[in-house]
């Protein structure tokens, strides 16, 4: 009889830590993400100021931000300098870049490296479209027609 295969065993071997950092160094986790954005919106922020702004949606404490910017710092995202007793935290890379990247790595990973076919995909998936601007309503006909 035919060993059977267990449902939970991975297909293929999850790369290390260290391997999809050298391969995707911008790569970040929807965490790591949430961080930037407060980072790229402030321009600089101690972890207490993440925290802070991150309390609205999240709770999370202040050694948890504290270890993701850490990381985020490691994985050379941020740069930090010292203010005082605390630490800043400033982006090192745009969200434009790290956008990019992203794209490239799913045009890497689902469409063969090849940005022109997610371009085409988008086009082709109504629910990924730009929104259409909506109709003008009769008013708008009107005081367009009389200035």
């Amino acid at each position: 009889m035919a060993e059977l295969t267990p449902l939970n065993k991975k297909l293929t071997p999850r790369p290390t830590k260290d391997r999809r950092r050298r391969e995707h160094p911008m790569i970040l986790t929807v965490q790591e993400l949430e961080l930037m954005m407060i980072i790229w919106e402030r321009g600089e922020a101690s972890v207490a100021q993440v925290r802070q702004h991150y309390q609205t949606e999240h709770d999370l404490a202040y050694t948890t931000i504290m270890t993701v910017l850490s990381r985020l710092e490691k994985k050379g995202m941020l740069k930090q300098r010292k203010a005082g007793k605390a630490f800043l935290y400033s982006a090192l890379h745009s969200r434009e870049t790290v956008a990019g990247a992203a794209i490239d790595n799913l045009a890497r990973i689902f469409f063969n490296g090849s940005l022109d076919s997610i371009a085409e995909f988008c086009r082709r998936d109504s629910s990924l479209s730009a929104p259409s601007a909506p109709a003008p309503q009769e008013t708008d006909v009107i005081d367009e027609t009389l200035l």
